[in-house]
């Protein structure tokens, strides 16, 4: 379980090494580290909009795509 902070529509901005996704913080990463997510955690986005971020290992299996 992590702790996430509200961001966006004048919350504060996130803590650094996150980013601000659906007005909540996470934990940013890299697509091409494996560890820059902790165990349990991929680094995902849906678009190339969104930013990368560590997202619980079976969600991002079920919504990836091609």
């Amino acid at each position: 379980m992590q702790c996430v902070s509200g961001c966006g529509a004048g919350a504060p901005p996130c803590p650094e090494g996150t980013v601000c996704h659906q007005y909540m913080c996470h934990h940013a990463c890299t697509p091409e580290d494996a560890s820059s997510c902790e165990p349990g955690f991929t680094c995902h986005r849906k678009t190339d909009k969104e930013p990368w971020r560590c997202v619980p290992t079976p969600r991002a299996a079920a919504s990836s795509s091609p």
